[in-house]
């Protein structure tokens, strides 16, 4: 079994430099329910761009660089990323008509936010409200007249909530960019380059404080403030291996019955009280009489 995890997702998947070894709460969760299922496994780092592909529906994943070419390309059966389950992508899976692609069910309940720096200036006397595309104001060869930008990972559901947002900006012009990595994201913002950080909350919140613990300067960043999406996630299970979807979803149940992916969210999140929507997730998934005798 191959299992796709994605490097710059934290808490929920990520690959920590230091140890060399993934970590999250989604990489636990995809560890488990894969060995209960009675597999054995290996994992293959996921970027933003890889993952873009898989979400068409291409499962047979080509390189991204040097060290990922030696390994030459790879097929998934498993994606371990903090997916948003949304009617698009479901739509995207159908039409195709092959399977190739299903999602599990829900596995943790994110709100989609921002961050911004603390002293925002706009670069221009234009007071429309817009979003367009550009890049960090760091990046052009000039600052953008008139603009705040609003950075967001590519291939994720912030693009569509930035939109949202531009429409009902009070006489500001919003520009988007797009990012490699949520990494690249903050870096850009504690840089002063862009002037919104568009995500999931948990995300954000987990590299602003990362930045911060590795002595980058966040200082002018101010913290979420407002919720604006409700964002499902689930995994991304393939058809590649015979047999293997329907007894990983059964392995998957289980984790929630038992209680053991509600240990793992209090392991990865400092200690923290689920939120009432994650309580009632993980009551939801709790399926009595998965395992009786």
């Amino acid at each position: 079994m191959t299992i796709g995890v994605r490097v710059d997702a934290g808490p929920f998947a990520r690959h920590d430099p230091y140890t060399e070894k993934f970590r999250g709460y989604l990489v636990d969760l995809c560890r488990e329910a894969v060995t209960r299922a009675g597999f054995t496994f290996i994992e293959r780092p996921v970027t933003a761009r890889q993952r873009m592909q898989i979400l068409e529906g291409r499962i047979d994943v080509s390189a991204q660089d040097q060290k990922d070419e030696a390994l030459g390309p790879w097929t998934l059966d498993l994606l371990c990323d903090p997916t948003t389950l949304s009617l698009k992508r479901l739509d995207t899976f159908a039409v195709r008509g092959d399977e190739v692609l299903a999602f599990s069910p829900v596995v943790f309940v994110a709100n989609g936010s921002f961050v911004t720096l603390k002293e925002r200036k706009a670069r221009g006397p234009d007071n429309r409200s817009l979003a367009g595309d550009c890049p960090p104001s760091g990046m052009a060869d000039e600052p953008l007249p008139g603009v705040f930008i609003a950075g967001h990972v590519q291939g994720t559901t912030s693009e569509t909530v930035i939109r949202r947002a531009a429409k009902v900006a009070n006489n500001q012009v919003l520009c988007l960019w797009a990012a490699e990595s949520h990494v690249e994201a903050v870096a850009a913002l504690c840089r002063g380059e862009i002037d919104y950080y568009f995500g999931d909350l948990d995300i954000i919140e987990f590299y602003r404080s990362y930045r911060a613990e590795t002595g980058a300067n966040c200082a002018k960043t101010e913290p979420p403030r407002t919720v604006l999406s409700y964002e499902p996630y689930a995994l991304l299970v393939s058809n590649n291996t015979p047999g293997f979807r329907p007894r990983f979803l059964a392995a998957l149940y289980e984790l929630f019955s038992d209680g053991t992916a509600e240990q793992r969210f209090t392991s990865h999140f400092g200690g923290a009280s689920p939120s009432t929507a994650l309580n009632l997730l993980f009551r939801i998934n709790s399926v009595p009489g998965l395992r009786d005798k």
